[in-house]
């Protein structure tokens, strides 16, 4: 139903024997072929002559819409259970939607379409199996390509399934040993982390220590610090309270005042209406007198329209009464002609009657001598055809003799060629054997390197494995570093740990140039003097250097503008001026910070002269102390350890907050850092190439492991086709002495033909004897009723031109007559126009006098109106002029209350910028406890509001800091720790108990495909070859009866596996030497495909077999052979065969027509035949 021209629903029952499907060109019969092999699954749309899969549903014609499905069912008889189904009928259906859905059923259940293929696999049906041959596959069997003619084969063979089998089983091994690569990786990898694992799970436990305290600490000091930043954002809160107060009184007076406007202003909307009004009246009436005054003039114009008008039509008449006249003196003229013209056409008429009485006469006379003639042609004919046909059959005995007689000549060379054949095949035979040892131990050699090359691997994976262990270490020391850096980097660029003030100067665009840095950004110090340096300088390190005293002004100007803070500054100009009015320092012979100090620029050094030049550094407190007492000038003296003494007697000393001294240690950690990370990319460089050398050696012994695989299957291949060969040669030995022994029979059946072709032979000649006078007889009554015919046929041909001559003057005077009689009308037309055209002309002048006297009334009733427009006009515009003048007052009054509306707007403004700056500092205290409780939260996973009664009322923050930085400088000393390694090892270690048992299910597995391979290869080996040679005996039988006295024979390729190996055709028609198979005429590689096909057939028959045309190019001899042949084999396969050919109609049981009564829509017509 809908599939491709079947539109309407058809069912086709296929009964036993042979049935033919006819038709003309174009009708549809090859749709049934292609609807069996799309039931059957196939999925090419080329295959069934289309682009897509789509085009097999009816498209629609003319007369009907396209269908929306196509669906095909095939009933099969499965009583003798072929088919490996538990049903005596099998139903195979599927649908196609013009969506692209498709749906395929078996007995009316869905399925898959793989369940159809499997289902019919290795019983010669299918949508390319043997069952569907079309006239295409006929050059398919025996061209160069084998595909097609090796398909037959393993279907006959039914080793179909056992490919199948084979190839889904060589697909598990691939995945298999895919998988052993993979999980043998998987598992070195696991075996490293997990010994790695072992040695981390203390240093994690260490690690976990240090973390609680610094969580312990980190929670107290953020509780603090929220408390703080919840009394400031409370007293904000309380300030907003007030403005928000004092913004509702600003609003509540703007409301009130915007009440009275908008009153104010919807007085004068009304006044700004009516001015509208009066102005549309004003317009209304302008408009009026402007229409009234166009409406005059067009009267006036119409006026004197209808008066031109009445002229013209006047003129016309005249002219019309004179065209009357001459009208009915030309038609009395053509009254006359046309009265002689009739009486000339009678005249000619009875002329034409006297002449065709004759012609029929002299036609009757001509027809009785042809006659005649064509019966004494026939005899002749029939004596010629008859002569003919004994000459052709003496010429044909003389040949069929020389032909055997060369035939007996060519079997005798023939048999003495097959003993030469036989001794060649014996020594074929050994040779192949030879061959088979040889291969048999170059596989063992092949199999020792095979276990080399895997040992040669294993180690160099280790290696390589070992290589990316260390990587990856290196990698995550560089990735510490690197995190560490960014970190730092971070801190310093958005200068964490400076004031307010220093932040906002060196951070936000403000446009100002000559800003260096600070202090702590241009100095360089030694570690060893890191901590003094810390507390000479102190705050200094953030005094925020210029290059210019104008720099420092306007950086000033711009922090008391925005408010940001405090800020301590220093230009290199006054650096300069200063640093040259420092006293000397003291002759000691100790360390001066001004001395040692480096900067990144020279020009900086004045400035660090200027900040330390009283500044002294020494080894311990002890000296500081001696030195500060000894001298007293002023100068201040630093210990390494950072405490200071001075000449008043001041000392002082301790740790506490760090913030300053950590923007000199911040700056050494990341030059420290930069050097490492860069010595750690080079490491890392190093060790990519010397991973990928590794990678390239490991990859080169697997590639060489895999061909010295492939060198192992392809010598496996090669024994195994080295023993085919030998069965292929004992074979051969064996057809050898068939042949021998047909031969010498064919020689027998030789001398009796030429015995009987002799004979018939002599008979012939007597019969051509007696025919050759006969002839004669017959050719003399020809000549004599030809020339009797020639005389008749003259005399009615000048009898015919005479009345020819008749008819041509008859068409004349009837063309003359006809057209006088067309002028005559044409003229009556005239008159009876010209007539109506005067009498429309007077009333016309009757019409315009009247509507004259219109126009004149209504011109003066236009004029009275415009003077009435005129005076109503004239007071509208008075009353536009008073409302423009209110509506002017009215406007200055909402110009006064919008002014006093604009000031309250300005001054509740004022205070919502004043509310919306405590709404900010309100969210940054707002923002800082909530970045507390994130911070806790999202570090520690505790609720730090709901912690208040936990902690203690009051400790030191200093302390605590200091406690946090030991712990966690400790922690940095640790390096990078795995927290999570005691878990992760437990982890590990199972996972490597299951990968060790998932490798050895994999080696099982992969040992039992092999197993199921080797077992299904030497299966499907002994069906093929037991197949191939059955096929091949019986083609050989079937192409002799084809050919009479012709050889064919079906070889294997050489040196190939025999489930691999194209098949070879090899067919000689008899007289012609053995060929290839591209030089046999398409009749000879037709019938030869057909003896290949029942050769199959003989040996496992197909239940049903489609021949779509394949007698096309088929002799009537070869017809003969075809058909007989069909018959045969009718009696254990149904066949159905489409034909154009009469002789192979004639053999069939049944006949189906397909015909197109409805333009592109086929339809069946059956006949029985045997009835």
């Amino acid at each position: 139903f809908g599939f491709k021209s079947f539109a309407d629903k058809t069912e086709v029952q296929f009964s036993p024997g042979v049935t033919a499907i006819v038709g003309p060109n174009g009708c549809g019969k090859s749709n049934i072929v292609d609807a069996v092999k799309w039931v059957l699954g196939e999925q090419g749309a080329k295959s069934l002559r289309g682009k897509q899969m789509q085009d097999v549903i009816f498209s629609g014609t003319q007369h009907r819409h396209p269908l929306s499905l196509a669906e095909v069912s095939l009933y099969v008889d499965n009583s003798d259970k072929r088919l490996p189904i538990d049903y005596n009928e099998v139903v195979i259906s599927r649908r196609l939607y013009r969506s692209g859905e498709s749906e395929y059923l078996i007995n009316k259940n869905p399925c898959r379409l793989r369940d159809i293929v499997e289902l019919f696999l290795d019983t010669g049906i299918g949508s390319r199996a043997y069952s569907l041959i079309e006239q295409g596959m006929i050059g398919a069997i025996l061209s160069a390509d084998t595909g097609e003619r090796r398909r037959l084969f393993d279907e006959a063979a039914g080793i179909q399934k056992y490919k199948v089998r084979k190839k889904n089983a060589l697909q598990k091994l691939t995945i298999t040993e895919d998988h052993l690569v993979r999980i043998n990786d998987l598992i070195a990898e696991v075996e490293k982390r997990v010994n790695a694992l072992k040695r981390q799970v203390g240093k994690a436990r260490r690690f976990l220590r240090l973390k609680t305290t610094v969580k312990e600490a980190e929670i107290r000091l953020a509780h603090q610090r929220f408390l703080r930043d919840a009394h400031a954002y409370a007293e904000a809160h309380q300030q907003k309270i007030k403005l928000d107060q004092k913004l509702a009184t600003l609003q509540t007076q703007q409301t009130q005042l915007e009440a009275r406007l908008e009153q104010q202003h919807a007085h004068l909307l009304e006044l700004r209406h009516q001015l509208s009004q009066a102005q549309t009246s004003r317009d209304k009436r302008a408009h009026e007198i402007n229409q009234l005054e166009r409406q005059q003039a067009l009267d006036r114009e119409r006026l004197t329209h209808f008066t031109d008008r009445t002229e013209q039509d006047q003129r016309e008449i005249a002219a019309l009464e004179s065209k009357l006249t001459s009208i009915e003196t030309r038609k009395t003229q053509l009254l006359a002609d046309l009265n002689q013209a009739t009486q000339e056409l009678d005249q000619i008429k009875k002329e034409i009657t006297t002449h065709q009485t004759e012609k029929t006469e002299l036609e009757t006379a001509v027809a009785q001598a042809k006659q005649r003639v064509e019966q004494a042609k026939a005899q002749q004919l029939q004596a010629v055809h008859r002569q003919a046909q004994h000459q052709n059959e003496h010429q044909n005995l003389q040949k069929q003799l020389e032909r055997l007689k060369a035939e007996r000549s060519r079997l005798s060379t023939e048999i003495e060629r097959l003993e030469h054949d036989k001794i060649e095949c014996t020594n074929c035979l050994k040779n192949h054997r030879d061959r088979r040892e040889h291969l048999e131990a170059e596989y063992e050699h092949i199999q020792e390197k095979l276990n080399r090359l895997n040992h040669d691997l294993q180690t160099a994976k280790n290696r390589l494995n070992a290589l990316r262990q260390h990587k990856n270490e290196v990698y995550t020391e560089w990735k510490t570093a690197h995190s560490r850096h960014e970190i730092l980097q971070n801190l310093k660029d958005n200068y964490e740990g400076y004031q307010p003030g220093v932040k906002s100067l060196l951070t936000e665009d403000h446009g100002i140039s000559g800003i260096i840095g600070t202090v702590g950004d241009v100095l360089t110090v030694d570690p060893a003097y890191e901590h003094a340096w810390e507390v000479a300088l102190a705050d200094l390190l953030q005094v925020v250097v210029t290059e210019t005293d104008a720099a420092m002004e306007a950086a000033l100007h711009y922090l008391n503008r925005r408010q940001c803070g405090r800020v301590m500054f220093i230009s290199l100009e006054r650096a300069r001026r200063f640093a040259q009015h420092q006293p000397p320092p003291p002759d000691t012979g100790l360390t001066i910070a001004a001395g040692v100090a480096q900067t990144i620029d020279p020009r900086f050094q004045d400035v660090l002269t200027l900040l330390l030049g009283e500044v002294v550094f020494t080894v311990n407190l002890a000296e500081a102390l001696q030195q500060a007492e000894t001298t007293r000038n002023g100068w201040k003296y630093i210990a390494q350890s950072g405490e200071m003494a001075d000449s008043t007697g001041r000392v002082s000393g301790g740790f506490g907050n760090q913030t300053d001294g950590g923007i000199l240690q911040r700056n050494r950690q990341l030059r420290r850092l930069n050097t490492q990370i860069t010595e750690l990319e080079d490491q890392l460089y190093q060790l990519e190439i010397d991973e990928e050398q590794q990678a390239e050696t490991v990859e080169n012994l697997r590639l060489e492991r895999e061909q010295t695989q492939n060198d192992s299957r392809q010598v496996e291949r090669q024994i195994a086709t080295a023993r085919g060969e030998e069965s292929k040669w004992e074979l051969e030995l064996s057809k050898i002495h068939h042949r021998q022994e047909n031969w010498i029979q064919q020689q027998q059946q030789i001398d009796t033909q030429r015995a009987e072709l002799q004979l018939k032979l002599e008979q012939l000649e007597t019969a051509l004897t007696h025919f050759a006078s006969h002839f004669a007889e017959v050719e003399a009554e020809v000549i004599e009723a030809e020339a009797q015919f020639q005389t008749i046929r003259t005399e009615r041909d000048e009898r015919l031109a005479a009345l020819n001559q008749l008819e041509v003057q008859h068409v004349r005077a009837e063309s003359h007559r006809h057209v006088l009689e067309k002028d005559l009308h044409r003229l009556q037309r005239a008159k009876k126009e010209t007539r109506e055209k005067i009498n429309r002309y007077q009333r016309e002048i009757e019409e315009a006098g009247q509507k004259t006297k219109q126009l004149h009334i209504a011109i003066r009733e236009l004029t009275e109106q415009i003077s009435q427009r005129m005076r109503q006009h004239a007071l509208a515009t008075a009353e536009v002029n008073q409302l423009q003048e209110q509506v002017a007052s009215a406007q200055g009054q909402v110009k006064t209350m919008e002014q006093q509306l604009s000031a309250w707007r300005r001054e509740a403004s004022e205070v919502q910028q004043q509310d919306h700056a405590l709404d900010i500092e309100q969210t940054q205290y707002k923002a800082k406890m909530d970045a507390a409780i994130d911070y806790i939260w999202r570090t520690y996973r505790l609720e730090l509001k709901e912690m208040a009664g936990e902690m203690e009322p009051a400790f030191d923050p200093a302390a605590l800091e200091q406690e946090i930085a030991a712990a966690q400088e400790k922690l940095a000393k640790m390096g990078a720790v795995n927290e999570t390694a005691p878990q992760e090892y437990e982890e590990e270690h199972k996972r490597l108990e299951f990968l060790t048992t998932q490798r050895q299910d994999l080696l099982d597995a992969r040992q039992q495909l092999d197993d199921t391979v080797n077992q299904i290869n030497r299966k499907a080996q002994e069906m093929f070859t037991a197949t191939f040679a059955d096929v091949n005996a019986k083609f050989q039988q079937v192409f002799a009866q084809l050919f009479p006295g012709g050889e064919a024979n079906l070889q294997l390729e050489a040196g190939v596996d025999p489930l691999e190996a194209d098949v070879q055709i090899f067919a000689r028609p008899f007289g012609k030497r053995l060929q290839e198979m591209t030089l046999l005429s398409g009749g000879e590689r037709a019938m030869t495909a057909i003896a290949l096909l029942f050769a199959i057939y003989l040996v496992k028959p197909s239940p049903f077999c489609i021949l779509d045309e394949v007698d096309a190019p088929l002799d009537d001899a070869n017809i003969h052979r075809f058909t007989a042949m069909l018959k045969d084999f009718a009696q254990e396969t149904q066949f159905i065969i489409i034909t154009h050919n009469k002789e192979t109609m004639m053999v069939c049981d049944r006949l189906f027509g397909v015909t197109m009564e409805e333009a592109g829509v086929s339809k069946m017509i059956s006949v029985e035949l045997k009835n």
